[in-house]
C-alpha cells in the first residue's frame, strides 16, 4: 500500500473516530453526572434517615416525655422540670434535623426527589407546627438557633397552624 493511500486512511480513520468519540464522550459524561446526582441524592436520604431513626430511638426510650409525633388523646401528666429539659433537647433535634431537611431539599428542587421529599418532610414539620406544645417550646426557646430562612419557613408554618387552631 503506497503512503498517500495509508496517510489517506489514517485521516479518514481519525476522522472517524472524532465524529464517533465526542458524542460518544458527552453521552458518558451525562451518565455520570446523572450518577453522581443519584448518589447524592442517596446519601443525602441516607443520613436525614439514619438522623429520624435516632429520633425514634430517643422517643422509645423516653415515652415519658411526649416527644413522639402521635399525640394520645389524654393530656399528658405535668413534666418534672428534669424532664422538661430533656424534652427540650429532644425538641432541639427534632427540629435540627428539620433543619438539615430544608437544606437539603427546599433550596433548589432540582429533581422530582428532591422535591417529593421536600413536600413529606414539609408535612411532618406542619404537623408539628400544629401542636401546642411545639409551639411554645418553638417561642421559649428553639426559635431563635437557627439560620434565619428556616426559621421564617418555620414561622410560616406556626403561624398557619395557629390560625387553624382558632
Amino acid at each position: 500500500m503506497p503512503l498517500a493511500d495509508v496517510s489517506t486512511l489514517t485521516g479518514i480513520l481519525a476522522n472517524v473516530a472524532n465524529i464517533l468519540g465526542v458524542p460518544i464522550a458527552i453521552i458518558v459524561l451525562i451518565n455520570d453526572r446523572r450518577r453522581a446526582r443519584a448518589d447524592r441524592e442517596a446519601q443525602t436520604y441516607q443520613a436525614l434517615q439514619s438522623e429520624y431513626s435516632s429520633f425514634l430511638q430517643l422517643c422509645l426510650a423516653h415515652p415519658d416525655l411526649r416527644i413522639h409525633d402521635f399525640c394520645e388523646p389524654t393530656p399528658p401528666p405535668p413534666l418534672t422540670a428534669a424532664q422538661t429539659a430533656r424534652r427540650m433537647v429532644a425538641l432541639e433535634i427534632l427540629v435540627s434535623m428539620f433543619e438539615s431537611a430544608y437544606f437539603l431539599y427546599h433550596h433548589g428542587q432540582s429533581t422530582s426527589f428532591k422535591a417529593r421529599q421536600w413536600t413529606g418532610w414539609n408535612a411532618f414539620m406542619r404537623d408539628w407546627a400544629a401542636r401546642p406544645d411545639f409551639r411554645e417550646a418553638w417561642a421559649v426557646h428553639l426559635g431563635a438557633q437557627f439560620d434565619a430562612g428556616f426559621i421564617e419557613h418555620m414561622d410560616g408554618l406556626i403561624r398557619e397552624s395557629a390560625a387553624r387552631a382558632s
